[in-house]
Order: C-alpha cells, then sequence, then structure tokens
C-alpha cells in the first residue's frame, strides 16, 4: 500500500467516520452470529450426547412379534460387541380422563436407580414407583392433560373387545412422580402404536409386576465402546451399524427356535385345556340338567296352579249356586211365616169365643205366649 493510498483512506474514514462505524458494526455483528451458529450445533451435539451417556441410553432396539424369553435374551447377550441387555415390557392402551389418550405403559427396572441401569429415568418431581398401585408419569401428561402428584389415573383397553386386566394386574394407580425418558427427547412425540389412531400420546412406568405376561416385548442393547464416543459422529453410526449387523442372524435363528419354544408351550398346554374343557362340558351338562329339573318343577307348579284356579272357580260356582238356593228357600220362608201368622190372626178370636174360660186373663196369656212361640 502506498503512501498516498493510506492516506487517501484514513481521510475518507474521517470523513465518513458514521457510515464506517456502521459498517464495522454490521460485520462484527454477522461474524458473531455466524460463530454462534456453527458453535451452537456442536455444542447441542455434545449436550445430547453427554445426556445419554449420563442415562445410560440404548443403542440398539430389538422387537419381536412372538416376544422374548430368557433364552432370547442370553442369546443377544452372547454376542460379540454386546455390552449390556436390558429386557422390558411395555402395552398400550388408554388413559380415562375428560380427553382419552393414548399411552405407553413401560416396565421398570428392577434396579432403577442404579448407574448401570439402561434408559434411566430423570426424576423431576417426586420419587419412584414403591408399590403396585404407583406410577410415574411423563412430563408431557402433567402440562397437557393436568394431571398431578397425588391424583390417581385410570387406565383402559384402546380396543372395546380387549380387557386390559389380562395385560395389567392394576387398572388404576396413583402418581408419585414426574419423569423424563432418555427414549424420548421430543416433547411432541411419543411414537408410534398399532391400536387407536396410530400415534402415541404419553407414556408412563409402572412396577414389572403388574405385567402378566410371562414374556418380555422388547430387548434394549448397549455396545462396547459406545460410551466413549459422540453419538453424532460417523464413529458412533459405524458402531451401532455393526452391533445391528452382528445381531441379526442371532434373530433369524431365534426365530425359529422361538417358534419352536411357543409350539412346546401351547402343546404343554393343551392337556390342561382339554381338562379344562372336560370339566366345562360336564358343568354345562350338570347345569342343563338343572335347568331340565327346573322346568319340569316348574310345569308341575304351572298344572298345581291351573287345578287350584279350576278348583277356586268351581267353589265360586258352587258357592253362587247355594247363595242362591239359600234365597230361594228364604223367600219360601218368609212366604210361609207370613201365611202362618195370617192363619194364628185369624183363630184367634175363635178360640175366644168358643172357650168356656175366654175371659180368663192367664188362659189369654197362655195362648198369646204359645203363638209368640210358634211364630220363632
Amino acid at each position: 500500500m502506498t503512501e498516498a493510498f493510506r492516506k487517501d483512506t484514513m481521510r475518507t474514514m474521517r470523513k465518513t467516520m458514521n457510515r464506517f462505524c456502521s459498517i464495522l458494526l454490521i460485520v462484527a455483528l454477522g461474524v458473531g452470529f455466524f460463530a454462534g451458529v456453527r458453535a451452537t450445533g456442536d455444542d447441542m451435539r455434545d449436550t445430547a450426547s453427554d445426556y445419554y451417556i449420563d442415562y445410560n441410553a440404548m443403542d440398539v432396539k430389538v422387537l419381536s412379534t412372538l416376544g422374548f424369553s430368557e433364552n432370547d435374551v442370553a442369546a443377544v447377550a452372547a454376542v460379540d460387541g454386546v455390552k449390556q441387555v436390558y429386557a422390558g415390557k411395555y402395552v398400550d392402551c388408554l388413559t380415562l380422563c375428560h380427553d382419552n389418550f393414548l399411552t405407553r405403559v413401560f416396565s421398570l427396572p428392577q434396579n432403577p436407580d442404579s448407574p448401570e441401569t439402561m434408559n434411566r429415568l430423570r426424576v423431576l418431581e417426586g420419587q419412584l414407583p414403591q408399590a403396585a398401585d404407583e406410577c410415574v408419569i411423563d412430563e408431557k401428561i402433567q402440562y397437557k392433560y393436568h394431571f398431578e402428584l397425588g391424583q390417581t389415573l385410570s387406565l383402559g383397553s384402546a380396543d372395546p373387545t380387549d380387557d386390559l386386566e389380562n395385560e395389567l394386574e392394576h387398572t388404576e394407580y396413583t402418581i408419585v412422580g414426574i419423569v423424563n425418558s432418555p427414549m424420548y427427547l421430543d416433547m411432541t412425540r411419543r411414537g408410534s402404536t398399532t391400536v387407536g389412531d396410530g400415534s402415541l400420546d404419553a407414556y408412563l412406568y409402572v412396577l414389572e409386576e403388574n405385567f402378566t405376561a410371562k414374556y418380555y416385548t422388547e430387548l434394549y442393547v448397549t455396545a462396547e465402546g459406545s460410551g466413549d464416543l459422540n453419538c453424532y459422529t460417523e464413529e458412533y453410526d459405524t458402531l451401532a451399524a455393526a452391533l445391528k449387523d452382528a445381531l441379526e442372524p442371532v434373530g433369524e435363528a431365534r426365530g425359529e427356535l422361538r417358534m419352536q419354544e411357543m409350539a412346546d408351550y401351547l402343546n404343554e398346554k393343551i392337556p390342561e385345556a382339554r381338562d379344562k374343557i372336560a370339566d366345562a362340558e360336564e358343568q354345562l351338562a350338570d347345569a342343563e340338567q338343572q335347568l331340565t329339573d327346573a322346568a319340569n318343577e316348574l310345569a308341575d307348579a304351572r298344572k298345581q296352579i291351573e287345578d287350584g284356579e279350576k278348583e277356586l272357580t268351581d267353589g265360586r260356582a258352587e258357592l253362587e249356586k247355594q247363595k242362591k238356593q239359600y234365597a230361594e228357600y228364604e223367600k219360601k220362608y218368609e212366604e210361609g211365616f207370613t201365611c202362618w201368622n195370617s192363619t194364628t190372626c185369624m183363630i184367634l178370636p175363635s178360640i175366644s169365643k168358643v172357650l168356656p174360660f175366654r175371659k180368663s186373663p192367664a188362659v189369654m196369656v197362655a195362648i198369646c205366649v204359645s203363638s209368640h212361640v210358634m211364630r220363632k
């Protein structure tokens, strides 16, 4: 830069100092925002990765239409590169309130507070469940559906033809805590389901003893060395892909074995089921015989009622007949008595004239008394 150019530049800056300062500030702000945006993405990824590592989040989730047995869990744990396996249970249902919503109910791990527990929950309020009728709820349930600690939460089947009591020992739970799960960072989406409208609205956790199923519905797996890697790097993606590739042959092999286990289980249950059917048929036959006997007794009772009604009708007819005869006899009696009375009145004067002692008071009294007695 020549001396003349430098002097000209300095002269221009002094003459347009306001414009120069404005341009300088604009450039500085732009550089600052650009540097911040570039750094924010990395910071957010680092923060999320640290959160996953701190709460021991899963690397791979394994599902099966037949569920998982203890043998399946052992087979997955024996795969090279697998650090830890957690077998859990869940069921999708409705939370019943003024605005029913689809909820996934998870089983709580045996040691939920241990740092080794996979997908460890972060307790925001309250505590983790200690009793079978207690639960902890998704933070979304609190702020969107207005459930609070100490309230009772009722669950129901999303399918009217199903009974939730076949899958859970309890359908009413007391809320004892509000939690966040490392499986759900998005505050709006909770995954998909095969019931209802296909979209889950929330989740909650209960003790595993509430589930009636003898099998597990999902497996969570962590890979060796994943805790040392940022989960948003290519190295982590490569590690997770290698773990998936290693699990696929196990899934194919265990799928056939699981089918055989289910067949053996059902074959073992067939004699028991047949005995139950036989007992039910025997009870049905006894019930049918009781119904037949009751029907016969009812028919006999109806026959007795009909006979009694007929006897009552005949008795009423006979009573009416007797009443009619009585009325006729009473009428004849009144007519005869009237006739006799009139005859007596005509005879007495004649007797008083004929008898010599007609003027005797005693004789007249005797005749009158005799006449009165005869009237009676």
